[in-house]
């Protein structure tokens, strides 16, 4: 064996061993890229569960709301007739009044 094949040998061990530990440290690169990438997605899981309560949030205080509004509006018509009535009351007391004064 002489010289020059000794040193071809060991380029070609010295490539080797470079190719596998390139190789290597791509696999690393890898493995932590994918361990970011699920990291990553747990935000997103949980903006999707935090919009998930808001909307329920936001439908709960809508019902309220309808409902504080319906209320509402139920008092105005009850006031409104309670009006009407009281309007009516004095209509009917100026009717008989105004009967009284001509039967005198």
């Amino acid at each position: 064996m002489s010289v020059d094949d000794f040193v071809k040998i060991i380029l070609a061990v010295s490539v080797a061993f470079a190719i596998a530990g390139i190789s290597f440290q791509i696999m690393r690169l890898l493995d932590k890229m994918t361990d970011l990438l699920k990291e990553a997605s747990n935000p997103v899981k949980n903006i999707s569960t935090l919009s998930d309560y808001l909307l329920e949030d936001y439908n709960e205080i809508r019902k309220v709301l309808r409902s504080t509004l319906n209320a509402i509006g139920s008092a105005g018509e009850l006031f409104s007739s309670l009006k009407a009535l009281s309007l009516f009351k004095g209509f009917i007391k100026k009717k008989s009044s105004s009967k009284e004064n001509t039967e005198e």
